[in-house]
């Protein structure tokens, strides 16, 4: 009978085990640890990259974009002042044919 309550005791986890686990347990969780630590700070420095990268893509864009509005700007007051030629012109030509067909008759 004692040899059978031995034997049921001796599969059972001691303090000294337990211990013995915690502390190899602890050990692999401060490896974790330092791990995601690592991995973290590589997570943050691409995003800071990401986000430089980001705001100089956007500088450039915003850059092309104001070349692309001021030759807009021209082109319209090019426009403008082409409209306002025209019209002096056709209000010359017009006074030119009254003349002229006056002179014919």
């Amino acid at each position: 009978m004692e040899k059978q309550s031995k034997n049921k005791t001796t599969g059972l986890a001691t303090k000294n085990d337990l211990k013995k686990v915690e502390k190899s347990l602890r050990v692999e969780l401060q490896k974790v640890e330092k791990s995601l630590r690592v991995e973290l700070l590589r997570l943050e420095e691409r995003i800071e990259n990401s986000d430089e990268n980001a705001i100089e893509y956007r500088d450039q864009i915003l850059t092309k974009l104001d070349k692309v509005m001021g030759e807009l700007q021209t082109m319209r007051e090019e426009n403008t002042v082409g409209a306002y030629q025209i019209r002096e012109l056709r209000e010359k030509v017009d006074g030119h044919e009254l003349r002229i067909t006056r002179l014919e008759n």
